[in-house]
């Protein structure tokens, strides 16, 4: 079941953490909604995409719009998604005007029949495998994510871990070499 922003001190307090390490207060935030997990906080510009009509941001499908979209400009990447945001943040990581040192916050949901199939591909288990016993993979997924962060240079990262499928996090994006 999909709960919009439940959690939202532990998602504000994230976001304030990031937020004094930034190279700068430009916020593209792709899962925008409503954009209550910026709100009540100064001195920043946020530039928001989600599919649904905000009254403060662009109607479009962000996964679909990164290619297209000059990073540079952006010192913090707000990607609060519903599920796993492997395609999003690899979107990001295949963007080439992405800064050294850009914040990538993310929301990380595995759910029962989440979709973590090509992360769990990256960690040797096969296709087969996940079809046919696909809830005893669950558990691999976060393990996944974290070394297709390894994988990409990222060699360190910050949780708040909510629950044993819910995590909150961000890290400095660095390209590889």
């Amino acid at each position: 079941m999909k709960t919009d922003n439940s959690c939202l001190l532990q998602k504000r307090m994230i976001r304030r953490i990031a937020l004094k390490k930034s190279i700068n207060n430009n916020i593209l935030d792709l899962y925008h909604g409503d954009g209550i997990c910026w709100q009540g906080i100064d001195n920043i510009n946020v530039s928001g995409i989600d599919k649904k009509i905000t009254k403060d941001g662009v109607k479009a499908d962000a996964i679909k719009m990164i290619k297209s979209l000059d990073l540079s400009r952006y010192g913090i990447i707000d990607v609060d998604c519903y599920g796993i945001p492997y395609k999003t943040i690899k979107q990001l990581f295949d963007n080439s005007t992405i800064k050294n040192d850009t914040i990538i916050i993310y929301t990380f949901i595995q759910s029962i029949y989440g979709s973590s199939g090509k992360l769990l591909l990256q960690l040797g288990i096969t296709k087969k495998q996940i079809e046919m016993i696909p809830t005893i993979f669950r558990k691999f997924a976060f393990i996944a994510f974290e070394q297709f962060l390894l994988v990409n240079n990222i060699k360190k990262h910050y949780i708040v871990q909510v629950n044993e499928n819910k995590r909150y996090g961000y890290f400095k994006y660095k390209k590889r070499s």
